[in-house]
């Protein structure tokens, strides 16, 4: 005996196999939107540093400009990143000044900067 709005065996196989019935097409409609256009394939990405890069300072930072860190203060906290990549950066680049900026607003802060299109003001 079944109550009211619980379903059968037989009414789940129907459903599920509508699902698949229906769904089977439209993924193969979406898939022809992932594809790529045509022509040649594309060089595989570069794996290894330019032959200017220097390996210790693969982003080419500046030594002598502050670093300002931006870090979103979730239930972890933000101490891995003063105590352990702060201190690695410190390393690095001795006599840096770092600028420290822990929230929870983070997408607030930072996005009025992002849009203007220099994040670095």
């Amino acid at each position: 005996m079944t109550h009211p709005g619980e379903i059968t065996r037989r009414q789940l196989i129907r459903r599920i196999g509508m699902t698949a019935f229906v769904a089977g097409p439209g993924a193969g409609l979406l898939s022809a939107c992932a594809t790529a256009g045509g022509g040649e394939p594309s060089a595989a990405p570069a794996t290894s540093l330019p032959a200017s890069a220097n390996p210790r300072n693969p982003f080419g930072v500046d030594a002598k400009k502050p670093l300002e860190v931006a870090i979103f203060s979730g239930a972890y906290g933000d101490s891995y990143a003063k105590d352990l990549h702060e201190e690695l950066y410190k390393k690095a680049f001795p006599g840096v000044t770092i600028t420290h900026t822990a929230t929870q607003e983070i997408g607030t802060q930072l996005r009025p900067r992002l849009v203007a299109g220099d994040p670095l003001t």
